[in-house]
Parts: structure tokens; C-alpha cells; sequence
């Protein structure tokens, strides 16, 4: 089988790079090569635009989010045996049961990767979302507040590694808390903006029966303010104030009918251009003047006390049937996947 993650040229992101090394932890070599099969597995990758009609696919933990459905979904050439929760079943109409959880929860699976003892741990630290890496400086908010700053371009394993050894994760990529959840590590939820999908977090917490109520900390630069304000008018504003599971969805539901339509893609390249890229270097040009410096030191310091607020705020974790139900699940669900395979190869 061939594995199918999102993928960005030159630009490596936390979450979705797990799946470069740990399914071929999980399976024998001979299933990682590409015979026609793909896997779906950690990401919100079920949409058209990664996947195409026509093609044989198996999910194993995937979720909905970005896009809109593939428009082959639901025929002889898909085996579903995990979703990433119950709002990804939801929207593609499958029984509550199909929504286990992040397939990222396999990590346990692998040798070296269990949980270590809490005396063995150390330090709180911050994974941002890789999206507010252009516009913000978190990093330099960090070192203000105290805190570990974790790049969300950096190795995946190496990052994997550093969250198993932490006392707690401040958590703006989905994927530090799921990884801290996994290795039980307590996390705290935040939000740097508006490209922070409220859905896809909601759905994960819920396949873990946990609340989702994330603390919004204050933008690290001025362009990251701008962005978190104009993001709605290109479609990339994916934060949900109040989220409640109907209003989430409601919100998701909008963003498809959008999405869906013929003019939409000349539609986002025009708006970039008017709402971002342009503003953008209206406001690099500026960044010489003493107002401009005194404005960065003042949103940096203000981002620096807002995870200060979020270092002190309950920490998550869930709970431990729960986590080994899941897990269990998960495992079922990898071992069926060498019959699913050769189902898919007679079509």
C-alpha cells in the first residue's frame, strides 16, 4: 500500500510528518510499497483535492476538515476502519462506531515510545501550529514567558522525543496534545488565531470524551493580528468562539458550501492578494520606524503573558479506559488492514 499524508514542497509540518516513519514502524516492509492501495492514516486529508476518484483507499484514522468530500466516497474501492471522530462520521453519514480516534495514538505501539515515569520529566513547553509561523514570533514570546518554544518544521521525532520528556504541553497544533495525550502528558489547549480549525480539535476530543475549551492567546506580531482578522475573507478562518458540537458543525457546513463552488479558487487567489499579500508588504516596509519596533515589542510581550496565563491554567488528559479502549481499537483496526488489501486488489 502506498501511504498518502499531506505534503507541502520545502515546508515539513509536525503532525502530518509522523506518518513518514511510524506506519513502517507498525507494518512488515512488504505492505509500504506502493501496489496500487492507498492508506489514508494521521491528518485531516478526506477531501477531493487529496483525493481523487477512482483510486483504492483504506482509513485508518483520518478526519474530515478542509475541503470537501471526496466525490467517489462510500464506494466498492473505500474500506473504512477508522475516522478520527465522531464529527468526521458525521459528516460522511458512517455509524458512531467508525469514529475511534487520531491515528497518532499508535505511537505507543512503537518500541522506545512508551510513557516515562513523571519524575523523569522536565519543562513545560509550547508547540505552535505551523500556519502563525511566517507571520508570528512565538519563539521570542517563549523565551519571555519561560517557557520551551518547539518548532513545528523541525523533526517529528525529534519533537515526539521532547513531548514524552515534558511535565506539561501547551498545546496549539493538534498534534502536540494528541502526541502528549499518547505518551500522558498533561496538555493545555491554545489558540494563536483564526486558522486554528475548531473542528478538527472538537472532533479528536470528543473520539477521547474530553471538552475542547482552548485559551486564546493575544497575536505575537502586528501582520499576525492583520491575518487573524482578514483570514475569513479567503476561507481560512477555522476558529469557532463558541464551540458547542452544533454550532462547529454549522460552521463547517458553510465553509463546504463555499468551497464547493466553481468560483471559488479565483475567488481565494484574488482575495490573498488584496487582504494579505499586499497588506503584508505594505507593513514590511515599515518595520524600520521606531513606532513599528515599539508596536513589536508590545504585541511579543503581550503574546509572552497570554501563555504565561495558559502555563497556569488545568491542565487535560484522558482518561485511562478510555485511552486503553481506544488504543485497542486502533489495533484492531491495524490488524485488519492485510485482508482489506488484498479485498482491494481483486477490484
Amino acid at each position: 500500500m502506498n501511504l498518502v499524508y499531506f505534503q507541502q514542497a520545502g515546508r515539513p509540518n509536525f503532525g502530518d510528518d509522523l506518518n513518514s516513519w511510524m506506519w513502517k514502524s507498525l507494518f512488515p516492509k512488504e505492505l509500504c510499497g506502493d501496489d496500487g492501495v492507498n492508506l489514508s492514516g494521521i491528518g485531516t486529508i478526506l477531501n477531493a483535492s487529496l483525493m481523487p476518484p477512482g483510486r483504492k483507499w483504506i482509513v485508518l484514522g483520518s478526519g474530515v476538515g478542509y475541503g470537501c468530500v471526496p466525490s467517489d466516497w462510500g464506494g466498492p474501492k473505500w474500506k473504512v476502519l477508522a475516522l478520527r471522530g465522531p464529527l468526521s462520521a458525521g459528516v460522511l453519514k458512517l455509524r458512531p462506531e467508525f469514529a475511534v480516534t487520531d491515528a497518532a495514538i499508535l505511537l505507543r505501539e512503537i518500541a522506545g515510545l512508551d510513557s516515562i515515569p513523571e519524575s523523569e520529566r522536565s519543562g513545560i513547553v509550547f508547540v505552535p501550529h505551523h500556519s502563525c509561523i511566517q507571520t508570528g514570533n512565538w519563539e521570542l514570546a517563549c523565551t519571555i514567558a519561560g517557557l520551551e518554544y518547539l518548532d513545528p518544521l523541525s523533526d517529528s521525532r525529534l519533537l515526539v522525543e521532547r513531548i514524552r520528556h515534558a511535565k506539561c504541553v501547551i498545546a496549539d497544533a493538534m498534534h502536540g496534545a494528541i502526541v502528549a495525550d499518547t505518551m500522558r502528558v498533561p496538555w493545555i489547549p491554545v489558540v494563536t488565531g483564526s486558522t486554528i480549525s475548531t473542528f478538527k480539535w472538537l472532533d479528536w476530543a470528543q473520539s477521547m470524551q474530553m471538552d475542547y475549551r482552548p485559551h486564546v492567546l493575544s497575536a505575537s506580531t502586528g501582520i499576525e493580528k492583520f491575518r487573524n482578522m482578514t483570514n475569513w475573507i479567503y476561507g481560512e478562518a477555522n476558529f469557532v468562539q463558541d464551540a458547542s458540537e452544533e454550532n462547529v458543525v454549522a460552521h463547517y457546513q458553510r465553509a463546504q458550501r463555499y468551497r464547493g463552488a466553481k468560483w471559488w479558487r479565483r475567488w481565494v487567489r484574488a482575495a490573498r492578494g488584496i487582504s494579505y499579500a499586499v497588506p503584508a508588504k505594505i507593513i514590511g516596509s515599515l518595520r524600520a520606524s521606531e513606532s513599528w519596533k515599539n508596536g513589536a515589542i508590545a504585541h511579543v510581550e503581550n503574546a509572552a503573558k497570554s501563555l504565561q496565563i495558559a502555563s497556569k491554567m488545568p491542565s487535560m488528559l484522558s482518561d485511562e479506559k478510555v485511552f486503553a479502549q481506544k488504543s485497542e481499537r486502533m489495533r484492531e483496526a491495524v490488524a485488519m488492514v492485510p485482508r482489506c488489501i488484498d479485498e482491494l486488489r481483486v477490484l
